[in-house]
């Protein structure tokens, strides 16, 4: 009995590493974060008691579940980020298994799915500038709507660089006029 609880505390306690070393990554565990409290030693008394062996259970079960929170997290900020990537016109990464669900690589999603965001919200205003200014072209040109050029539909295309330069090259013809 003495030996196979050993073999258990020793498994759990190896699990209990590895999944806090794989949620702390590099950078250790958060600052605030509780500090599990010191287990006696295997020789101590209650080293290998059921209710120890029960609290590093349910410490391993917490970590589990941060995991598994971390991971949907990720997956939540990766397909924001990849419906972006679509809407700008680059390529959709291809997805991987998410190997690393440390805070870095959250931050790191983070940071990613931000700078798309912006990246849009660039687009959209350049885009909104030009489709009010080639309306009042449209309008001191006094160019009839059957003969204005069909432009692309953002909603449909997205805010790929090409829609973008499909309608400054529209812009740029009508100055010409």
């Amino acid at each position: 009995l003495k030996a196979e609880r050993l073999e258990q505390r020793k498994a759990k306690e190896e699990k209990l590493t590895t999944a806090r070393m794989e949620l702390d990554g590099d950078e250790g565990p958060a600052p605030g974060a509780p500090v599990p409290p010191a287990e006696p030693a295997c020789d101590e008394a209650g080293g290998l008691s059921l209710a120890l062996l029960g609290r590093l259970q349910a410490q391993l079960d917490a970590l589990i579940d941060e995991k598994d929170a971390r991971l949907k997290t990720l997956q939540k900020l990766h397909a924001e980020a990849d419906a972006l990537r679509a809407t700008l016109g680059y390529e959709v990464e291809e997805a991987e298994a998410e190997a690393n669900v440390s805070r870095a690589a959250i931050a790191a999603a983070e940071a990613t799915l931000q700078a798309f965001v912006e990246e849009k919200q660039k687009r959209h205003d350049i885009l909104t500038d030009c489709m009010v200014y080639i309306d009042q072209l449209h309008t001191k040109l006094q160019i009839p709507q059957a003969e204005r050029t069909a432009l692309p539909d953002v909603e449909k295309e997205g805010l790929t660089p090409e829609v973008l330069a499909t309608y400054n090259v529209e812009l740029e013809r009508l100055e010409q006029i």
